[in-house]
């Protein structure tokens, strides 16, 4: 938060540059996104979208198509960490019309994530995943790692909602080691919690298909399965250490 703070100073302190069109991410739309970003995990939601307002408000005054449609990706990952469905849908819409437009494939691979987060949130869960794994491959072809980790837990979350515990789980897993290889660990507290959350549901459903198999069910598994319950506390706890470590 601290160097950020002092990048937008310095950028404030610079005379503006030319307006010419450049394929770049200019350094006020970066600054002002992660910033936002910052702001949000550390607990300041309206603070984060005030940052993320004055980074497309830039954008558009510069009329620059390149960090526009940047600004719209960005701006859509702020309505989605404040779960706003329909904000979410409207930038990445957005974005990935411009990018697709004018060939920037990174904005629309980014854009069709966030597009199939919104669709799934409100009701088109199918589709939404489908759209989810569309700009997820895309942006793996690319050869990009950044918020990869991100994107397969949104992808986790929706399977969740899809009854689709195990598949959560695996894509959870290959996130987790993404966070390893690349210590990318912004949303590292939150896939463990996820984990946790699908570890509960995956106990849930065995102990269903238990009972349809009509086998007789464990007195002691008043709710779910045991070692579901013993996975999911042991994700939720670390989930809150990493929490605690990242403040």
């Amino acid at each position: 938060q601290t160097h950020l703070e002092q990048g937008l100073a310095l950028c404030d302190a610079q005379p503006r540059r030319s307006r010419e069109s450049f394929v770049s991410i200019r350094v006020e739309v970066a600054v002002l996104n992660y910033a936002g970003w910052l702001l949000w995990h550390l607990g300041y939601p309206d603070q984060a979208l005030q940052k993320s307002e004055a980074m497309c408000t830039l954008a558009h005054e510069w009329a620059d198509p390149f960090n526009v449609a940047a600004a719209q990706v960005f701006a859509a990952m702020t309505h989605q960490l404040r779960c706003e469905r329909a904000l979410t849908q409207e930038r990445a819409e957005a974005g990935v019309t411009l990018a697709g437009e004018l060939g920037f494939p990174n904005w629309l691979a980014q854009g069709t994530v966030q597009q199939g987060w919104a669709l799934a949130e409100q009701g088109q869960v199918e589709e939404g995943i489908a759209r989810i794994r569309q700009g997820l491959a895309m942006h793996q072809a690319m050869g990009t790692g950044l918020l990869n980790s991100y994107y397969l837990a949104l992808l986790a979350e929706m399977q969740g909602k899809a009854g689709q515990a195990d598949e959560g789980l695996a894509a959870l897993a290959e996130a987790l080691a993404l966070v390893e290889k690349n210590e990318e660990r912004f949303y590292e507290a939150e896939l463990w919690r996820m984990k946790g959350e699908l570890a509960l549901r995956a106990g849930e459903k065995a102990k269903r298909e238990k009972g349809e198999k009509g086998e007789i069910p464990d007195p002691r598994a008043q709710i779910l399965e045991p070692k579901a319950q013993g996975e999911a506390e042991a994700c939720f706890l670390k989930a809150i250490a990493v929490a605690q470590k990242q403040q």
